[in-house]
């Protein structure tokens, strides 16, 4: 039986670690995605990816429902990315190319060389953004963010 998001917070709230993992697992990719976005680096995301769970544990007493549990937490991870790239005072490369896209390809090998072409454009023109204009751009196009939840403070 697949536990709510609301019963596995309450229990990793109680020190259920199995809960906690389990909303880790549910959130983890999209966590890490977010981190890419910001830093550029499959690295350097992982370890904020890292931070942000670490982050959420010691916050979940925090967590009030005003906003979703999703939205939270991709403040969080913004928030710690943000941290990050202001203390560093500079824009991280982006490493892109995973490897594993194009096996998987098929038949469909050019559309996807082409979207990922376009994705890696993409890519590299945010990452010239100064860190503000980063941060909003990435959580209001590629988080879905309304421009009020951009505009609360983290």
């Amino acid at each position: 039986m697949r536990l709510s998001e609301e019963e596995l917070l309450r229990l990793s709230r109680e020190g259920d670690m199995y809960a906690f993992e389990e909303l880790v697992g549910r959130y983890e990719k999209k966590v890490y995605s977010i981190a890419c976005r910001f830093m550029g680096s499959v690295e350097d995301a992982a370890d904020m990816a890292q931070e942000s769970f670490l982050r959420l544990y010691r916050s979940l007493d925090k967590y009030r429902g005003e906003a979703s549990f999703s939205t939270w937490l991709y403040h969080i991870v913004s928030n710690i990315c943000r941290d990050e790239l202001r203390k560093r005072g500079r824009i991280s490369a982006a490493v892109l190319d995973d490897g594993t896209l194009l096996e998987s390809a098929g038949a469909n090998l050019e559309a996807l060389v082409l979207e990922r072409e376009e994705q890696q454009y993409l890519n590299s023109l945010i990452l010239r953004l100064p860190d503000d204009y980063r941060v909003v751009v990435v959580m209001r196009e590629i988080m879905g963010f309304s421009y009020e939840e951009i505009a609360k403070p983290g």
